[in-house]
């Protein structure tokens, strides 16, 4: 028997039956947000004053006046990557940190 397989079986018979259930049970449940709700949420925290220092840092050092002013054709590289970032911290839990921007090295 393949030396994977063996370890495969020999995993799930020691797991107890239900952690197996509820792990497979999660997978099959857990939702990812679409490209619409994080630059909706990304903007709406932004317009708010609800995110961290870092990102009006950002903004301030590439003279971005507001959020009509980051959606600017000529601001689109910063848009990008300011909600790259804000996805980034927001799917690790890390939107509270505070730092520069580490997508574009921050200015």
């Amino acid at each position: 028997m393949n030396p994977l397989k063996k370890a495969i079986f020999w995993l799930l018979a020691i797991l107890p039956l239900g952690s197996i259930s509820y792990a497979a049970d999660y997978e099959l449940h857990v939702e990812t947000p679409d490209a619409g709700d994080i630059i909706s949420q990304f903007e709406e925290r932004l317009s708010e004053e609800n995110l961290p220092l870092k990102y009006y840092n950002y903004m301030g050092e590439n003279g971005i006046v507001d959020l009509d002013d980051l959606r600017a054709e000529r601001n689109y590289r910063h848009f990008l990557q300011m909600l790259l970032e804000f996805e980034k911290d927001t799917l690790f839990g890390m939107t509270a940190s505070s730092g520069q921007l580490s997508i574009g090295g921050g200015h």
